[in-house]
C-alpha cells in the first residue's frame, strides 16, 4: 500500500499506513533521509483521516448514548461518570475527543 493513493473511508486501511510507518521508523538504526519525509507525509495524511473517522464515530455513538440517557431503564449501559460507555469489552472514553484504541 505503501505507493498507492490513500482510502479516504476506510479506517483499517490508513490505521495499517500508520503502524507499517511507526514500524519502519522503529527499525532504522541511521534514517533514511529519502525516504523520511514522504513516509512521515503519507502517516500524517493517514492520521487525518483516521482522526476524522473516529470523531464522526464518537459524533454518531454521542447521539445514541444521548438518547439512552434520556430514555432512563430501557437496559442500554449508562455512561459513567466521565462519559466512557463499554464498549465491546473495551470504554470509549470520549475525553477530548479521545477513544480507548483497544476498542475498535
Amino acid at each position: 500500500m505503501s505507493e498507492q493513493e490513500l482510502d479516504s473511508a476506510s479506517f483499517n486501511k490508513n490505521y495499517r499506513v500508520l503502524k507499517e510507518t511507526a514500524d519502519w521508523l522503529s527499525r532504522q538504526e541511521e534514517p533514511d533521509i529519502d525516504q523520511l519525509v514522504p513516509r512521515v507525509e503519507r502517516a500524517m495524511q493517514a492520521y487525518r483521516i483516521c482522526r476524522d473517522r473516529l470523531d464522526r464515530v464518537m459524533e454518531t455513538l454521542g447521539q445514541y448514548l444521548s438518547d439512552a440517557g434520556s430514555q432512563a431503564g430501557d437496559g442500554r449501559p449508562d455512561p459513567g461518570v466521565d462519559g466512557a460507555v463499554p464498549v465491546g469489552g473495551n470504554w470509549l472514553t470520549g475525553r477530548d475527543g479521545e477513544l480507548d484504541g483497544s476498542a475498535f
